[in-house]
């Protein structure tokens, strides 16, 4: 992928097993409609352990400054903003995410209160879906944030805590307003 790619609502995505998608550093991937990776249920072959989907973003550039250069962030990383943001939009029945490795995501900004910005290389915002054996490798910040009554099930997963060196890292799993009371909550499952 060469840009920011926007799946808009009533859009799909469709990413088979056995998948590399390349993206360069700093780009993302922001989902208003639905992804299907790696399950047959919505229309793509199955990924297993054995047979993933990669989501592999490039080396950032080691001169200049990146998307996130920008009042109030001021982050001047030229991979930030790299990730895949599910938005409270997606088609729950056709959002699938199984068995899909997240490569070298900076991660994407979001503010989670007034001022206060924590990044994430899988952002679910008020996306509550089923995903399963997803795993992180070179995530500079967090691997997943859960916001705004998200309850998804994540299973079977692999996680690492973030390793900036800036000072932006963070812990593998964050949740902030995170679950929907009774209704659900955010589950994660022999991970």
């Amino acid at each position: 992928l060469d840009g920011n790619l926007t799946v808009a609502e009533g859009a799909k995505l469709i990413i088979n097993a056995g998948t590399t998608v390349n993206i360069l550093a700093g780009d993302r991937i922001i989902v208003e409609g639905s992804i299907c990776a790696g399950d047959s249920s919505c229309g793509a072959s199955p990924a297993s352990t054995g047979n993933p989907i990669r989501l592999r973003w490039a080396t950032p550039p080691s001169e200049g400054t990146g998307n996130c250069y920008f009042n109030p962030i001021n982050n001047p990383d030229t991979g930030c903003g790299s990730g895949l943001f599910l938005d409270y939009t997606i088609d729950r029945a056709l959002t699938k995410l199984n068995y899909v490795s997240f490569e070298k995501a900076y991660g994407i900004p979001i503010e989670v209160t007034t001022g206060t910005y924590r990044y994430a290389a899988l952002i679910f915002n008020d996306a509550s879906i089923d995903a399963r054996g997803l795993t992180f490798d070179e995530i500079n910040t967090t691997n997943i944030l859960v916001l705004n009554s998200a309850a998804p099930t994540i299973s079977d997963s692999t996680f690492t805590l973030g390793i900036d060196e800036n000072g932006y890292h963070g812990p593998a799993i964050q949740a902030h307003d995170a679950g929907k009371g009774i209704l659900g909550s955010l589950t994660i499952r022999n991970s």
